[in-house]
């Protein structure tokens, strides 16, 4: 009896709950840290599409300026801003949504 499943290899494993979603065209698309990849479940073992995510500068958003960092609210804390691009969820948009009609 055949199985039940499909496997295939991806670059990277998904690490977030919203990281795999199907559209509406049965294509699967996978974001996995720095790259979502999109796959035809159809043919598993054919070509596939990567969209790679490349570094940007981060939004200023929770930036502390350098005279508030000995604040006695902030002395216990220990401050960290991670750089690299990384998905964490993907979802499709409708068909002709987007201005490339993509």
């Amino acid at each position: 009896m055949a199985p039940h499943y499909q496997a295939t290899t991806l670059i990277a494993s998904p690490s977030y709950p919203d990281a795999i979603t199907w559209s509406s065209d049965n294509l699967v698309a996978v974001a996995s840290g720095h790259i979502v990849t999109i796959l035809n479940p159809a043919a598993l073992d054919g070509p596939r599409g990567l969209v790679v995510l490349r570094p940007r500068d981060p939004f200023p958003i929770g930036v502390v300026s350098r005279e508030d960092l000995f604040e006695p609210s902030l002395v216990p804390t220990s401050l960290a801003r991670d750089t690299e691009p990384c998905a964490r969820s993907v979802s499709w948009s409708q068909q002709g949504f987007a201005p490339n009609s993509g």
